[in-house]
């Protein structure tokens, strides 16, 4: 089986499918989309469900609501950079990434950082959990 194609959205690509939805309201989910593929140049349109979260969280798109939860920083900024990374160049080559595809990656920085056990996350999949929810 073929691994799913993921449609990545910029917030700025989010914001303009939110505006378009506001400027014709009658527009189902599924023509926004659609119409997002056609305009953002996409090779597929995203799913439904897609639109529909973007459509739900648009004032965290455009900035209207303040962030209520605090903003968790990474204890080494250098690993999450290189993971993060690592995890762009796999989305963009359309490489599967898991969990433990993460941790094992994170775990070959934090060895070419130098990073000792004291220093290094546990690399666990709450580790990885919250990660993603940074990146």
């Amino acid at each position: 089986m073929a691994p799913k194609s993921l449609v990545c959205l910029t917030a700025q690509q989010k914001i303009e499918i939110c505006k378009q939805q506001e400027e014709n309201p009658t527009l189902s989910q599924t023509k926004l989309a659609a119409w997002a593929k056609q305009r953002f140049n996409l090779e597929k349109a995203p799913a439904q469900a897609t639109i529909s979260n973007i459509l739900l969280k648009r004032k965290e798109f455009e900035g209207e609501l303040p962030d209520l939860k605090r903003k968790r920083h990474a204890h080494q900024p250098q690993l999450e950079l290189a993971v993060a990374n690592w995890v762009l160049q796999c989305r963009h080559q359309r490489i599967p990434v898991t969990y433990d595809s993460v941790k094992e990656k994170g775990r070959q920085f934090a060895e070419r950082l130098n990073l000792h056990d004291d220093d290094a996350p546990d690399f666990s999949s709450g580790w990885v959990d919250r990660f993603s929810k940074r990146h």
